[in-house]
């Protein structure tokens, strides 16, 4: 007899995804494994019941389609059950009411702090934290203890960068120039024969609407940047990592996309676990007494929508790997639709633009930069 369904409440569903990044590593094989343990009498019941009865308690499919899509988040009481009780420490039922065994993760409204910013329901985002309770800590520290430490150490590690053409890498700020943004995107554009012919016969005069980097940033929050190669993409998202005021007190993350890959095809590191280190490594940087920070703490501040994660290179991945990089990159926005992102890639290697990402285009290639930097008095003339 077919199970019937029921839609699970979006505050426990987000819980679950989190432990799911978390503990699991978003493996649908790992968290089957761990049910078959912990409920291995109910599969032996099963199994003698029906011989031919499934042999995993619930399949890797119906774990890798609930998890996939927020939207569809629908699973059968007996199974939602079982995840909740592995994952959340408790029943469906139970979690709901707040009865679990574990600590699931509060959200802001519901959060009391005692540490002496709030000791009111209802925290402000600016000056309460949502607690994740560690051997007794407190381990979300506000942005103000740690964040401008933590900018200053992604500023001096990305200050530098190479271009083509030159010998040694350069400081960033010898050579960078905003080159501005176009939405019209010339080159990515498909033309049609009468176009073509008209821009032929110079009867057709186009005028790109030029940007810059931070009113793109400030009016979207997801971004795909195209350009030829040699146009500066890397150099313009170093710049950007390192002057992340423009868009407000955030927290930069740069992820080279090839590395990424690299680590995915070793080790299946999910993007999500990829941003956790990335942030990690930086965090670990800092000198003087710094506060601790667990995943819990990194999690919140990723729902919280505090990230801004830079992606360089979609370009550069492997063609065997960049269908499931791009699926990283849609599950990472998917999971946490809050935070700043902007992905960069050459023109001409693939026509993939993650959902609801504007589309915008480098408007003055990097030789034109140095020339502007190097002649700054020959722009008028």
């Amino acid at each position: 007899m077919a199970r019937s369904s029921i839609e699970v409440e979006l505050r426990i569903y987000q819980q679950l995804c989190d432990v799911y990044n978390r503990k699991f590593g978003e493996s649908p094989k790992n968290l089957v494994q761990t049910l078959n343990q912990r409920f291995a009498d109910e599969r032996k019941a099963a199994s003698a019941k029906n011989p031919h009865a499934k042999k995993d308690l619930v399949s890797e499919r119906t774990i890798q389609n609930f998890f996939k899509d927020a939207d569809g988040r629908k699973l059968s009481l007996v199974n939602l059950n079982y995840l909740c009780q592995v994952m959340l420490g408790g029943s469906y039922r139970d979690v709901l009411e707040g009865n679990t065994e574990t600590p699931t993760h509060k959200t802001v409204a519901d959060a009391t702090v005692h540490n002496g910013y709030s000791s009111q329901k209802g925290l402000s985002l600016d000056a309460a934290i949502q607690l994740q309770e560690v051997g007794g800590q407190m381990e979300t520290p506000p942005l103000e203890t740690w964040l401008d430490a933590y900018q200053e150490q992604v500023r001096q590690y990305h200050s530098s960068v190479r271009i083509p053409a030159m010998r040694q890498a350069r400081s960033l700020e010898s050579v960078y120039v905003d080159a501005g943004l176009s939405k019209d995107l010339k080159i990515r554009k498909k033309k049609d024969f009468l176009q073509l012919l008209q821009e032929l016969e110079g009867n057709k005069q186009e005028v790109s609407k030029v940007l810059t980097v931070p009113e793109i940033l400030r009016a979207h929050r997801r971004t795909m940047i195209w350009g030829a190669a040699g146009a500066g993409k890397t150099t313009l998202l170093k710049n950007i990592v390192c002057h992340p005021h423009v868009i407000g007190e955030i927290i930069p993350v740069f992820i080279v996309l090839a590395d990424y890959a690299r680590a995915l095809e070793t080790n299946g590191l999910s993007l999500v676990a990829a941003v956790h280190k990335e942030f990690r490594q930086s965090f670990s940087r800092i000198s003087g007494n710094c506060p601790r920070l667990t995943d819990q703490g990194i999690d919140t501040y990723l729902k919280r929508g505090d990230f801004f994660v830079v992606l360089d290179g979609l370009d550069e991945v492997p063609t065997k790997a960049l269908s499931k990089v791009q699926d990283q990159v849609a599950n990472l926005v998917k999971q946490h639709p809050g935070n700043h992102y902007v992905l960069a890639c050459r023109f001409g290697t693939t026509d993939y633009v993650p959902q609801d990402f504007i589309e915008v285009e480098v408007a003055l290639p990097v030789w034109l930069w140095c020339f502007k930097r190097k002649y700054p008095r020959q722009q008028s003339s």
